[in-house]
């Protein structure tokens, strides 16, 4: 395991849910502290798995599925108080930040792999 796969794959996690909180401020629905916190740290948190992640298949379907797997417990409490369409966009929204956070760090890593030959 990288180290610095794991850093950068976290900390673009955390863009991410930074992003993902602004969006969600953007309908002018007020966020609650905690829902603010949770929507972060589950970004963040698809970051971690996929940095640590040794699954062996190919970045995009990679990407997708560990953004929906780890956005499922939110978007499961998403469905039980706030609706389906919640649960949609959540599940939706992880697996475009699992993509695109997988996306730059293959993209990162592939280059210094071409680099180091």
């Amino acid at each position: 395991m990288n180290a610095w796969k794991v850093i950068l794959a976290t900390v673009l996690g955390f863009v991410c849910g930074i992003v993902c909180l602004l969006l969600a401020k953007s309908g002018g629905n007020p966020v609650a502290p905690a829902m603010a916190w949770a929507i972060i740290l589950n970004r963040a948190l698809i970051g971690f798995v996929i940095g640590i992640s040794a699954w062996k298949i190919h970045f995009i379907p990679h990407g997708l599925l560990i953004g929906v797997f780890v956005s499922l417990s939110p978007g499961l409490a998403a469905l039980a108080t706030m609706g389906y369409n919640i649960f949609l966009g959540t599940l939706l929204m992880g697996a475009i930040y699992g993509l695109v956070i997988n996306l730059v760090v293959s993209l990162v890593f592939q280059k210094k792999k071409e680099a180091a030959v």
